[in-house]
């Protein structure tokens, strides 16, 4: 990897492009397209985001608000999403959202699996709120899951 990152700086590529049209981030759509999303004849649009998972987070947020027209996310207890403000929004733990907590909306928090317990099945508890008008969720842009959750504890 070194090898070939010096060889594209060498050649004039730019390494750290973030949202800038690069040669190697074109190279990398095409491929991409011709190898993926072509064969399977999928709709798509492709977003770079910075470089950190809270970037990732927050384009997320947007683009699932802008795609539904609602502005509701599902997001779980113990997550922990990132810094900027709408993973804040998202993130479970008062500690870490506390100096921004009058800003952080738009945001419905649901127990993540063994919350209740181990014999409580808390994603069908979520499904027949989501499927019941009267369940107190209004439908959502976007759940945000996090593949692993940990629970933190300030003293």
């Amino acid at each position: 990897m070194q090898s070939a990152l010096q060889d594209y700086i060498s050649n004039d590529g730019v390494a750290l492009g973030l949202d800038l049209r690069t040669r190697a981030k074109q190279e990398f759509i095409d491929t991409f397209e011709q190898l993926i999303l072509r064969p399977r004849s999928l709709e798509y649009r492709i977003q770079f985001t910075g470089p950190t998972g809270a970037n990732a987070v927050e384009a997320a947020i947007k683009l699932a608000r802008k795609v539904t027209g609602r502005s509701n996310i599902i997001a779980f207890t113990n997550a922990f999403h990132g810094c900027s403000l709408g993973a804040l929004a998202l993130t479970a733990n008062s500690y870490h959202r506390g100096a921004s907590a009058s800003m952080l909306h738009g945001v419905h928090r649901a127990m993540y699996d063994g919350y209740l317990g181990l014999n409580c099945d808390t994603a069908e508890f979520l499904r027949k709120q989501l499927n019941d008008p009267s369940g107190g969720i209004d439908r959502p842009a976007a759940v945000i899951l996090e593949i692993v959750q940990a629970v933190t504890c300030h003293g």
